[in-house]
């Protein structure tokens, strides 16, 4: 009886070592998955960058040896539970050293880098010590931006939840809040129209061709759907007026000139309808917010 009591208190004793050992291994496959996106977004960089994509492959190198040492001591134990973690843990660290392994020949091949630039903006992460989260949509080369130095910026502020523009160094005349005009409901619909920024080119009229940039946002959630503005994506070109388009865009933005930007508020009815754009993320009956800037008018 001792010696069955002895055995089990062994067994619970190494089933505890190993939830820790597998624990500190998911701990490390999760850090090795931050690495390999560090190594992603670093794609995106001239050959000039390559040194710091050597680096992270290093490291995650360095980290791997250090897992593989965990996993060697886990089979020594022949536990049922600790090889069968094993085995799915060997095979996403061989994926991984394949991926090392390429340093030298097709990472910095045109047909690896295009898709995995198309990823740069698809993570988000908190600043150290504070709830703010940042994103980097392009890498830089230059010099660092440090506590005390006088730093120079472009900058566009959005309200989130509205999807509504407050503030852009990058418009050719910045608007004071205060002198914008107010939403007006577009005549004969019930979406409502504000112009954020006056034209002073050519006039969008039924049968034009229009040019634009467009942001489209879900009034209800915050969530952007689309923008013409985001990395990959281009101004967007329709046939105004003439139900190219939902009608609330076709027809909120006759009268618009080149050079203004204007924001509409499309209900569900002159919009996606009850049943929305699954699709795009805009749920049934969903009201939109878009800004359109005119850029050229055929």
């Amino acid at each position: 009886a001792d010696r069955d009591l002895e055995g089990t208190a062994r067994r619970e004793t190494m089933e505890q070592q190993n939830d820790a050992r597998i624990s500190d291994l998911e701990s490390k496959v999760s850090q090795l998955k931050d690495i390999t996106r560090g190594i992603h977004k670093e794609t995106k960089e001239s050959l000039g960058l390559m040194d710091a994509l050597s680096n992270n492959f290093d490291k995650a190198g360095a980290m791997m040896k250090s897992t593989v040492s965990h996993l060697t001591k886990m089979t020594q134990q022949k536990n049922g539970r600790s090889g069968l973690m094993v085995g799915g843990f060997v095979t996403v660290f061989l994926l991984l050293y394949f991926l090392s392994s390429m340093r030298g020949s097709a990472v910095g091949s045109p047909e690896v880098v295009a898709p995995l630039q198309s990823n740069i903006s698809a993570v988000a992460k908190a600043v150290p010590g504070y709830k703010t989260r940042m994103q980097i949509l392009r890498q830089g080369s230059g010099r660092e931006i440090t506590k005390g130095s006088m730093a120079t910026v472009h900058a566009t502020g959005v309200v989130k939840e509205t999807g509504k523009k407050f503030w852009s160094t990058k418009d050719p005349t910045p608007v004071a809040a205060a002198s914008l005009k107010a939403m007006e409901p577009v005549p004969g619909y019930k979406t409502q129209m504000q112009i954020l920024r006056e034209g002073s080119g050519q006039e969008i009229t039924k049968g034009s061709k229009a040019t634009v940039h467009a942001t489209g946002v879900v009034k209800e959630t915050g969530k952007k759907f689309w923008s013409t503005k985001d990395p990959g994506q281009q101004p967007f070109s329709y046939q105004a007026g003439v139900g190219g388009v939902i009608t609330g865009w076709d027809q909120g933005c006759l009268g618009m000139k080149v050079g203004e930007e204007r924001m509409l508020e499309i209900p569900a009815a002159e919009g996606y309808g009850a049943g929305g754009f699954p699709a795009w993320g805009i749920p049934p009956g969903a009201t939109l917010q878009f800004t359109l800037e005119c850029l050229k008018v055929d």
